[in-house]
């Protein structure tokens, strides 16, 4: 039995604000799709995704580290579109295990905070926001031990805000100044702040913040080294705005205004001025208000205390909807989180600013460090990061990609750095190249990218996005010497070729110190690029100032440098189907491809088969469906090709030895299975085709000229669910190894002895075994086998749940 071990993962982030968390450990979480994915960036390791966590049935809408008490870093936190929280525990083998669910809100979860208790730090408060207009107050002991993950559906308090018709976008925990009382800050839709003070387990509301003019997007508070007697929140608007606010104790406070505050040590008259022409700001201009919020709280030895909040300054800077804002902490083991007095913030202007006050100008905040791309056609960053040590900051965009910078020697300098990418949308089909070297997903995030191992580090990156499209991507299929046609949702074969470029780097990246023998590298372009309002990728052949384009590159690129230096020149278009492109594949000697679209008739429903060297079409399309044809698949040898249809039916197609007819119609199975038939494989010895359908079964078959059609069946595998995508194993051994994958996204890989494949009667059994946890949880698009090399088995995966996988096995 060979165990197949994830070799590397890819899938991009979620387009959600509070989508990543970097805890004390230096380990990253982020939503992913469906999952919750880890990686961590400077582990020279691996610094690829290392797992990740499946159990929510919907969008991952974003993720949170424990950051109190002694567990921090080692509780975390998801929530999702399936309306439910998940807590995960750090176990003893390092690995993450679900916990606890938490189930309740009749809404997607916007947000969470979650906190230890002083007293008991076992004892973890949650609370929730949801689209359903409440905020929900859990609480979970992490003594629990047992195997089993519990189900909590009752919180101990709902807070309701449908009244007010909103709902909360943001929320945070701290405990109050020199106090035990837990503080909670939830901002949202109604434009306002709202502070809670936790009394008797429950949240008491005692104040609204007004000032911001548009939806909160993040909130976070910080006790700072410097002053550890003040609370300071941060809260980021869409009005383009940051606001900081300090909560202090005050001593002797009898009014509700501002008068006596100049006699407390914790506020200076700045900071009164500040919250005098600071405190609202609108389309009209400022506004001026003289108000000091004062509350007053009782601890639980009855003492009370007097508290004051004030606005202290109002930062500018960003041009579009600040989305996070992040608190740089101070490494330290204390019960409490300590920070420095440094703010990230991450705009939609796709920038991210560090945020520092001035000594000398009486605390005046300024903008020390902006990073990222002013002015950028991107559509820009929705969360920011401060790394552990505060030397590193990463952000997320809306594409799915992250960037890092780390901080150089000099202080003002932040350096772009390598950090992983994926598809941000369902991955539709995955191929290796010819030599075995990279692979091509396409999506329908409308890219395809380009995924290939470095020799030295043996770690794979993206190292080209070949295609940036203006549809869904839906298939491809290589040719010879760095070629690929593909198909998407439009009526168009597009064959992209590689540039100089790519050529060069895949020299560099496999270790080759001179440049290997490519045929027809004077022809190539040196890059390519995409003209405004195009969906064609032009060639470029004029050298840029980039010199990097003009020798390609060793090292792994980074997000911009993959966006605009990577693409692919498009040489040719082939035009002929008359809807959606569906599938497409080429022989074996890549002289013939053949390509479907999508279909409702007959006439449709054909196979348009291309002259690989002229692009060319035969003038004769092969008929023999009625709906549309799912997949194709020439043998082995290229004698035959098989179609698979949402008909239910296969047929089969005979080369001819005809230039003008390559192919010809020889049989049809009108009632292969009960239900679609997704994909089809050959065997090596191309004696037998495989047919895997959603009625949960695999038909194996013969060709026998001898017995009538519906007798070629040999073998038929029964599973437990739809079976989605199958490839058998090039592999000279006295047995066939099919690797199949099924719509839940489990990989089964199985063997039957070649002499043993006979109706009702074959022996499959288990050949190799992947983890659960390793595996998609959405259907397996594709599935493909690398050719055999150092006695390893390898095959690459991808889902729509919008990951790809590469699984690794020794022979």
């Amino acid at each position: 039995m060979i165990l197949f071990k994830p070799k590397f993962i890819s899938i991009g982030a979620n387009k959600v604000t509070n989508g990543a968390d970097w805890n004390l450990y230096g380990q990253i979480a982020y939503a992913a799709g469906n999952f919750v994915a880890l990686f961590k960036p400077f582990d020279n390791e691996n610094i690829g995704i290392t797992t990740t966590l499946p159990g929510h049935k919907d969008i991952v809408n974003g993720v949170k580290f424990l950051k109190f008490g002694p567990h921090q870093g080692k509780v975390l936190v998801s929530y999702s579109q399936d309306k439910t929280i998940r807590i995960w525990k750090l176990n003893e083998e390092n690995n993450w295990v679900p916990a606890c669910i938490l189930k309740g809100h009749k809404g997607n979860i916007e947000n969470v905070a979650l906190i230890a208790d002083k007293e008991n730090p076992n004892n973890i408060l949650i609370a929730s926001s949801s689209t359903d207009s409440t905020i929900k107050i859990w609480n979970y002991n992490l003594n629990s031990s047992s195997n089993i993950v519990e189900e909590v559906k009752e919180s101990i308090q709902t807070i309701d805000t449908s009244y007010k018709k909103f709902f909360t976008l943001s929320l945070d925990l701290s405990y109050l100044p020199n106090s035990n009382k837990i503080i909670m800050a939830a901002g949202g839709t109604n434009l306002a702040i709202d502070i809670y003070i936790f009394n008797s387990n429950n949240f008491d509301k005692i104040l609204s913040l007004q000032g911001h003019t548009d939806w909160i997007r993040c909130l976070e508070f910080a006790k700072m080294a410097n002053d550890p007697d003040t609370l300071i929140l941060a809260s980021s608007s869409q009005d383009k705005y940051i606001r900081i606010w300090k909560i202090s104790e005050s001593l002797d406070v009898k009014s509700s205004n501002t008068e006596g505050l100049l006699n407390n040590n914790n506020f200076s008259s700045k900071d009164i001025l500040e919250s005098f022409s600071l405190n609202n700001i609108n389309a009209d201009g400022f506004q001026l208000s003289t108000k000091a919020h004062l509350f007053e709280i009782n601890e639980e030895d009855s003492t009370k205390k007097n508290f004051t909040l004030l606005l202290d300054a109002v930062l500018m800077g960003h041009d579009n909807w600040v989305y996070g804002v992040k608190w740089k902490r101070i490494p330290s083991d204390s019960f409490e989180p300590i920070y420095e007095m440094q703010l990230l913030s991450a705009s939609a202007d796709n920038t991210m600013i560090i945020w520092i006050p001035d000594p000398e100008l009486n605390g005046v905040w300024n903008s020390t460090i902006r990073v990222g791309e002013l002015g950028s056609e991107s559509n820009g960053f929705i969360g920011g990061l401060f790394s552990p040590d505060g030397n590193a900051i990463l952000s997320h965009s809306y594409t799915g990609a992250f960037y890092l910078w780390k901080k150089t020697q000099n202080d003002n300098v932040w350096e772009p750095q390598v950090t992983i990418t994926g598809h941000f949308g369902p991955v539709e089909q995955v191929r290796w190249d010819p030599t075995s070297n990279y692979i091509i997903s396409v999506s329908k995030d409308q890219t395809s990218r380009l995924f290939m191992q470095h020799q030295k580090t043996n770690n794979w990156y993206e190292v080209a996005r070949p295609q940036i499209h203006g549809y869904d991507m839906r298939c491809l299929t290589f040719l010879d010497n760095h070629k690929y046609i593909c198909g998407a949702d439009e009526k168009v074969l597009r064959v992209i070729q590689a540039p100089l470029s790519f050529v060069k780097t895949l020299n560099k990246f496999k270790g080759n110190d001179s440049m290997e023998i490519d045929d027809n590298q004077e022809e190539r372009p040196l890059s390519a690029a995409l003209p405004a309002l195009g969906l064609s990728n032009k060639a470029v052949s004029q050298p840029d100032t980039n010199s990097q384009l003009l020798e390609g590159i060793d090292t792994p690129p980074i997000e911009n440098y993959l966006c605009n230096y990577t693409l692919w020149p498009e040489i040719q278009k082939l035009y002929g189907h008359v809807y959606e492109i569906m599938y497409v594949t080429t022989t074996h000697d890549f002289k013939i491809a053949a390509s479907v679209n999508k279909a409702a008739k007959p006439e449709h429903a054909t196979i348009r088969l291309w002259n690989t060297k002229t692009w060319k079409e035969y003038p004769k399309t092969l008929p023999g469906h009625t709906l549309t044809i799912t997949a194709l698949a020439f043998s082995n040898n290229d004698e035959y090709l098989i179609s698979v249809s949402r008909d239910r039916s296969w047929s089969l197609f005979k080369k001819t030895g005809n230039e003008d007819e390559p192919y010809k119609f020889v049989t049809h199975n009108t009632k292969a299975h009960a239900r679609i038939i997704w994909d089809c494989s050959w065997t090596p010895d191309n004696k037998y085709f495989a047919t895997a359908s959603r009625d949960k079964t695999i038909k194996i078959w013969k060709i026998d000229d001898e017995e009538p059609v519906n007798k070629w069946i040999v073998s038929t595998l029964k599973l437990k669910e739809s079976v989605t995508s199958i490839q058998f194993l090039n592999i000279d051994k006295p047995y066939y190894v099919l690797a199949l994958g099924l719509e839940s996204g489990k990989i089964n890989i199985l063997k039957c002895d070649k002499n043993d494949l006979k109706l009702n009667g074959s022996t499959w059994t288990e050949f190799g075994t992947i983890n659960e946890t390793d595996m998609h949880i959405a259907s397996v698009k594709s599935i493909e086998w690398k050719a055999i090399q150092d006695n390893k088995l390898c095959f690459v995966t991808c889902s729509t749940d919008g990951s790809i996988r590469i699984f690794e096995g020794l022979l």
